[in-house]
C-alpha cells in the first residue's frame, strides 16, 4: 500500500513526481517500498510524509549514485571476464 502523497499548491505535483521516482528507483534496486521509505527517512532525517522537493531530490540523487556504481562495477566485471577469456584463448587454448 503506497502512502498518500502530500499535496500543497506550490510544490504538490513535484512532490508526487519525485516520490514516484524515488519509489521506482528503489524498486529497480530490488528494495521493497518500506525499505525505500526507510532509506529516504535516513537520508533526509525526516518522515516520508514530511519530505519536500529538496529532500526527495536528494534521495533520488543518492539512488542514482548507487545505480551508477552498480553499473560501473558490472561493466568492470564484464571487461575483466572478457580479458581473462581472451588471455586463455591465446595460443590456441579454448
Amino acid at each position: 500500500m503506497r502512502p498518500d502523497p502530500v499535496i500543497d499548491r506550490s510544490t504538490g505535483n513535484l512532490v508526487c513526481v519525485l516520490r514516484e521516482r524515488v519509489l521506482a528507483l528503489g524498486t529497480q534496486l530490488g528494495w521493497r517500498q518500506d525499505e525505500v521509505i526507510a532509506f529516504a527517512e535516513g537520508v533526509t532525517g525526516r518522515h516520508w510524509q514530511e519530505c519536500g522537493p529538496a529532500e526527495l531530490a536528494a534521495v533520488r540523487d543518492e539512488y542514482l549514485t548507487i545505480q551508477r556504481a552498480i553499473e560501473a562495477k558490472l561493466l568492470l566485471r564484464r571487461a575483466l571476464a572478457d580479458a581473462l577469456l581472451a588471455e586463455r584463448c591465446v595460443g590456441g587454448q579454448p
